[in-house]
């Protein structure tokens, strides 16, 4: 019995993994068109907050932050 109940949580784990990698994406996609700086580190934060692998959003808000000459925050 506690093998399937195991089980179970690991798929419902596993389901929610794919819903937060596209929410990412969408705070993503949302920076990339944003027009106000800070809107859009506000938006590459989010997406990284729910995705931490997103490479380019560490990519982008760290051009953001270089360009306001936050150069501390870029890394």
């Amino acid at each position: 019995m506690s093998t399937i109940a195991i089980y179970c949580v690991t798929l419902l784990f596993l389901h929610t993994l794919p819903v937060h990698a596209d929410e990412a994406m969408d705070y993503y996609n949302q920076g990339l068109k944003g027009s106000m700086t800070r809107k859009k580190i506000a938006f590459f934060t989010k997406a990284l907050q729910l995705d931490p692998k997103l490479a380019a959003a560490y990519e982008q808000r760290g051009l953001l932050y270089y360009f306001q000459g936050k150069y501390d925050k870029v890394i």
